[in-house]
Formats: structure tokens, C-alpha cells, sequence
């Protein structure tokens, strides 16, 4: 996490847009590459009773979130990854199950809880969230070259890293290794319910390949925040379809 200072601020930002303008170029390119997949598209067969997986590579865009007796967090811009596997229904209809990370570095401010209250107390640190869930796509046209909305619904794990007791220390026999020790710490976390709505573009390359580009706004409904906070992404896939 940056620590302050414009010139770490902008390396941040100089590098969040980098990843952008990648993802950009890629989905402009499947785009102006379509015709070309439409006239393969209908000697190859289309999408109905298929199964498919995929990758992703996912930006989600920084966000100030508040929340009960005084505290609030700042988000950064972060790019995760994520992998899937759904069923086309039909043509149009698609049924999928996600798996999605990211890091998110953060600055927070924590509000004391004494009475009477102390000073703020001003942390920065990286957040690890991990999410899985269902989503339910719409094709709205039959073709290999279709703009999509979908649905989702989720359950999110948040880990802060911020300590929350002391190091402890355990020892066990491993069957491989033998005696071994190690130091641990735990920290403070939570879950969360997640949904979420998003529209993009699906490129079919073929029979087998596909690709696509979409924007998706996610509500993650923390029960300690004072209203239920909405993040903004942008999700790139490549998979295969059989």
C-alpha cells in the first residue's frame, strides 16, 4: 500500500491505467474480428447444450466506504483474477459458477471506541478477498458476436491482515518432514453476502474458444457499514467450450 506521497500515488495510478488500456485493446479486438467468426459460426454449431470454463482477468476500481461509529475505509484500484465453468442452456441462456480474488490495498481511519474517545488512529494495509458464487447471463442475440447482461449472487470472504491477538506458536509431527514448528497470527475478518449486475460484449471464435468483455457493479452488504457499498469492475475471459 502506498504510503503517502504524489510520486508512489502516481506509479499507482500509471499502472492501474496500463491494465485498463490492455483490457480495452483486447476487447476492441474481438470486436472488429467478428465477421469473421460469423461466417465460421454457422458451419460449426452454436451454443445450445454446451458446457464452458474460463479465466479472468478482472480490474475492480477503488471505492470510500463508511461505516458504523465513525470509521471509514479508502480502496485502491486492483486487478484480480478468476475462474468459471457454466452451461448454455440455449443459444441465449447461460447458468455459471465463479470463483474470483483480488488484493485490495486500503487506507482506513478507525474511529476509538473509548469514552471519553481518543484520536483517530490512521492505518493502511491490504485487504484479501476471495468470492464465489452463481451468475445467470442473458445472449441477447444467437450469433458468435453478442452483447450479454447477467445477474449474480454470491458470498464473499474479506481477511483485513490487521492482527487481532497475539502470535501463536504450534508443533506437529508431519508424515513427510517430521517434527515441525511454525508461528501464526490471527486477524481480523469477515463474509459477506454479494450480488451484483453487469453488460458486455461474447465473441464464439469457432466451435471451441470464446472471449469476453464486460463492466459489473457488485454490492457487498458488510453488516457494519453504514449502507451497503457497490464496487465497479471490469471482467476480461478467455475460455473453452465443449
Amino acid at each position: 500500500m502506498p504510503h503517502g506521497g504524489l510520486s508512489e500515488e502516481f506509479t499507482m495510478i500509471r499502472s492501474t491505467g496500463n491494465v485498463l488500456v490492455l483490457l480495452v485493446f483486447a476487447a476492441v479486438g474481438t470486436i472488429y474480428s467478428g465477421s469473421a467468426a460469423a461466417q465460421y459460426y454457422s458451419s460449426t454449431g452454436d451454443r445450445a447444450q454446451s458446457w464452458e470454463v474460463w479465466g479472468e482477468a478482472r480490474v475492480i476500481f477503488g471505492k470510500d466506504v463508511s461505516f458504523e461509529h465513525g470509521s471509514s475505509l479508502s480502496t485502491s484500484d486492483d486487478a484480480g483474477f478468476g475462474l468459471g465453468f457454466g452451461y448454455n442452456i440455449d443459444n441465449h441462456w447461460l447458468a455459471s459458477f465463479e470463483f474470483q480474488y483480488n488484493e485490495i490495498e486500503y487506507k482506513a481511519n478507525i474511529a476509538s471506541g473509548n469514552v471519553p474517545p481518543k484520536a483517530t488512529a490512521n492505518i493502511t494495509g491490504t485487504a484479501q478477498i476471495s468470492r464465489i458464487g452463481g451468475s445467470v447471463s442473458y445472449n441477447i442475440l444467437p450469433g458468435p458476436l453478442t452483447p450479454y447482461v447477467l445477474a449474480t449472487l454470491g458470498w464473499s470472504w474479506v481477511d483485513s491482515n490487521i492482527p487481532n491477538g497475539p502470535p501463536q506458536t504450534g508443533c506437529w509431527w508431519d508424515p513427510w518432514y517430521g517434527y515441525l514448528c511454525s508461528t501464526w497470527q490471527s486477524t481480523a475478518s469477515s463474509n459477506a453476502f454479494t450480488y451484483g449486475l453487469g453488460a458486455g460484449v461474447r465473441w464464439d471464435v469457432g466451435r471451441s474458444f470464446f472471449v469476453r468483455f464486460g463492466y459489473e457493479y457488485d454490492w457487498i452488504n458488510f453488516s457494519n457499514a453504514s449502507s451497503t457499498p457497490g464496487f465497479s469492475l471490469l471482467r476480461l475471459q478467455f475460455g473453452a467450450r465443449y
